[in-house]
């Protein structure tokens, strides 16, 4: 019997719930938290100095350089100071992005995002591909070989190319990066709770109830799904870790959701270009993400051990 001790929450384990619980609220509340707009740019982004044109239209050369005219309130050093990327200060507390956006507002509307669509596409992938995968273990013969075959297949299949062909078909949306991680989830769900509803539908108490005639449906939704759910509990924590990490690649390479919308991984590859000068834009959003992968993994490595779930299951 496993020591009563090892199922408490340790101290890493509530600074997990902590972190998820802040990023969760900053993704479900943000829009309405005081901050500034994160679409925003620098008042003098747009308004930067122009070359100052002679009588006959011709550019005005000085020392062999452009003699410049600063915009209406927007003098030299301000127009220089709203294209940089400012570190963090009292009036941008996470600093600013290299076109005057703060950096907070960023995040946290990037939170939304990335934690929305993580969500949605290992829940429906939960509810689809456990169904597909129970579903055809209790049935058997060509269904289940038909199932295990194309799901196997579809696992095979790069992740990268799903992504490609769903932001071709349906634009860079969030619907179209929700889609493609619910598609490419589907299949390693349904091989997992078929391996899993195979060995339950063994066991004597499923037996016996198909002996005292309950229908097929009552098989599964009484006996089967509800042995299945803590296997399904540690696929939510494992699969959403897995799929922010991946809207995060997909949105470095340019296949996440277009702007003004923006996602964690859309900002670190805004700041690719200044990881020298600025490294703090990308830095940021990395560290967020690492923690909430981080604080994803140590519950789901927790609630594996309370409800004695084998990692080789999964």
């Amino acid at each position: 019997m496993a020591d009563k001790g090892s199922h408490r929450l340790r101290v890493a384990e509530w600074v997990a719930i902590i972190w998820l619980a802040i990023i969760g609220f900053a993704a479900v509340f943000g829009p309405l938290l005081p901050l500034q707009d994160p679409t925003a740019q620098g008042e003098c982004t747009t308004k930067q100095p122009k070359r100052e044109l002679d009588a006959s239209g011709s550019p005005v050369v000085v020392d062999g350089k452009y003699r410049l005219i600063a915009q209406p309130g927007c003098d030299f050093q301000k127009a220089a100071d709203d294209r940089s990327a400012a570190k963090p200060s009292s009036a941008h507390l996470l600093g600013n992005d290299q076109i005057g956006r703060d950096l907070l507002s960023r995040v946290v509307a990037g939170a939304r995002t990335s934690i929305f669509v993580s969500v949605g596409s290992v829940l429906a992938a939960l509810v689809i591909g456990g169904g597909i995968g129970m579903v055809s273990a209790y049935v058997g013969g060509k269904v289940d070989a038909a199932v295990t075959l194309f799901s196997a297949a579809m696992v095979a299949l790069p992740g990268l190319v799903l992504a490609i062909s769903f932001v071709a078909a349906l634009g860079r949306t969030m619907f179209a990066v929700w889609a493609a991680l619910t598609v490419g989830a589907i299949p390693m769900v349904a091989l997992v709770s078929r391996i899993q509803s195979l060995s339950l539908i063994q066991r004597e108490y499923v037996v016996a109830a198909k002996a005292l005639g309950a229908t097929h449906s009552r098989v599964l939704l009484r006996e089967v799904l509800p042995n299945l759910l803590p296997f399904a509990f540690v696929f939510v924590g494992l699969g959403f870790a897995g799929a922010v990490a991946a809207e995060g690649g997909l949105a470095l390479i340019g296949l996440s959701v277009d702007q003004p919308a923006t996602s964690w991984g859309a900002i670190i590859g805004d700041g690719k270009a200044l990881l020298e000068t600025a490294p703090h834009i990308s830095l940021i959003p990395s560290v967020v993400m690492f923690l909430t992968i981080w604080a994803a993994t140590r519950l789901t490595d927790h609630l594996t051990d309370r409800l004695g779930v084998r990692g080789s299951a999964l």
